[in-house]
């Protein structure tokens, strides 16, 4: 079954007559970042009895692999489509405080072209791409040495930044 942001009945699944069921997250972790969370909530609330087994999440391994201080972060999801919306949260996030942030995939490479005009040379990005496949990609350096031709269009990626 297919939960997603398009899932209209999360009740259905709630009806679901298997004794098991596993709830598995395709990029990161079921609920966070995830429409999972609302399905445990209900599940919880109808006395089925939840387990979860750790595993790999996208989130986190960017944050291991980014090389940024990962004793404080703050992960903020997705952050505003709107082009003035996004400038105006990324240029107030907190200084020395590592911060991240997902995208759709198809919309990464706009991201990316916002974060390199909004944010301050000596601010640090990292972007983890495709992380744990064969072509994962892991860029990490200060905005003033990316290349304006780097893209992720098309690949799950989560964003690290280190205002400083």
């Amino acid at each position: 079954y297919l939960l997603n942001e398009h899932t209209k009945d999360i009740d259905a699944l709630l009806n679901l007559k298997e004794e098991h069921i596993g709830l598995i997250s395709d990029a990161g972790l079921p609920c966070v970042a995830d429409p999972g969370s609302k399905l445990v909530f209900k599940a919880r609330k109808k006395g089925v009895v939840i387990c979860a087994y750790p595993g790999p999440s996208s989130i986190f391994l960017a944050l291991l692999l980014s090389g940024f201080p990962s004793q404080k972060f703050m992960f903020h999801g997705y952050l505003p489509k709107e082009e003035e919306a996004l400038k105006k949260m990324v240029t107030s996030m907190q200084k020395g405080l590592t911060h991240l942030f997902i995208e759709t995939p198809y919309r990464n490479d706009k991201l990316l072209k916002t974060l390199l005009l909004s944010l301050g040379k000596e601010d640090l990005l990292c972007v983890a791409a495709n992380l744990m496949a064969p072509n994962e990609r892991v860029i990490s350096c200060a905005v003033k040495e990316w290349k304006k031709e780097e893209s992720f269009k098309d690949q799950p990626a989560v964003f690290v930044l280190l205002r400083v």
